[in-house]
């Protein structure tokens, strides 16, 4: 795969898992990462963009900057490794379901390297539509 793009929704399970889409699914057969994103979103990284991520933040922990090390310890606390079932489905953790707003249904966001998700109504109120972005008239504006 070249990247993830696109967009879909999913439903989540009384257990708090949720179906990885089946365009996604043949990238993460082996597992992957999701964390905390931000804006209120998850993301969702293979092992190895997940690794080069890691690796930047762990940079941080370093930092005479009190600000880099606590984006750091942020960062790290949010990291949950998962796998799929059977069934393509993957467990969202009580805090990132917390964290992302998500109850019943998520919102997935192909964003070339990795996959953020999202709370719908979240989502749809942060951002305007294609229609309003892509209109001529408002490049005038």
């Amino acid at each position: 795969m070249t990247g993830f793009y696109g967009n879909f929704e999913h439903t989540l399970d009384a257990k708090g898992r949720l179906i990885l889409p089946a365009r996604f699914r043949p990238a993460f057969s082996e597992g992957g990462y999701l964390t905390r994103h931000y804006e209120g979103s998850l993301a969702m990284y293979l092992p190895e963009d997940f690794q080069r991520i890691a690796a930047e933040h762990s940079l941080l922990t370093q930092s005479l900057e009190r600000s880099e090390r606590d984006r750091a310890r942020v960062f790290f606390d949010g990291v949950d490794q998962f796998t799929m079932d059977g069934q393509g489905r993957i467990l969202l953790s009580a805090k990132h379901r917390e964290f992302a707003r998500i109850t019943d249904s998520a919102f997935f966001l192909g964003s070339s390297t990795f996959i953020e998700i999202w709370n719908i109504d979240h989502y749809r109120a942060r951002t305007k539509s294609a229609a309003e972005i892509l209109d001529p008239d408002s490049l005038s504006e």
